[in-house]
């Protein structure tokens, strides 16, 4: 991440990394409810858990997953907000994307979560590995947000397709 400004100091690739830390920020709460949803699905692999117990976090794991799909369309009407000129998907000048931004930044937060984990570990080498793959949807990122404040993104709107009653 060369922490390149993009245009305003949010839209960063730098800024919507230390979001992750920054309570008051969409991003921030995403990736806590990521780091609740780590927790739940890690509590619900063990084999000792008591059925009732397992029902429980599944239902928390769907609530969480609800949660999260809020955050994720949050972060995305902001950014059609701040840079709302899109072309469509068939203009040969479009840059595509099958993710918005949203669902990237939804995927830094599980990739930094799991470069963690690695960490915590001892697994310096899948630690490294997920640097790499951080730096990867960096470059997504910031390309993505090239092309909206050039105007020659196209608009991707989050659909999960999937629901969770809770």
């Amino acid at each position: 991440m060369d922490g390149k400004k993009i245009e305003n100091d949010f839209w960063t690739v730098t800024s919507l990394f230390s979001a992750l830390t920054q309570a008051d920020q969409p991003v921030a709460a995403l990736h806590a409810v990521n780091q609740a949803l780590w927790a739940c699905e890690d509590a619900v692999r063990s084999r000792a858990l008591p059925d009732a117990e397992v029902v429980a976090l599944k239902r928390r794991i769907d609530a969480l997953n609800l949660e999260r799909h809020a955050w994720v369309a949050t972060i995305d009407r902001a950014a059609d907000a701040q840079f709302p000129v899109h072309l469509p998907a068939d203009d040969p000048r479009a840059c595509v994307g099958s993710e918005s931004i949203g669902q990237m930044l939804d995927r830094v937060s599980v990739v930094t979560l799991k470069r963690a984990a690695m960490l915590v570990a001892g697994d310096a080498a899948r630690g490294r590995a997920m640097d790499d793959r951080l730096a990867l949807l960096a470059r997504c990122v910031d390309e993505r947000l090239t092309a909206l404040r050039r105007g020659r993104a196209t608009r991707q709107a989050f659909d999960e397709g999937k629901t969770y009653s809770a």
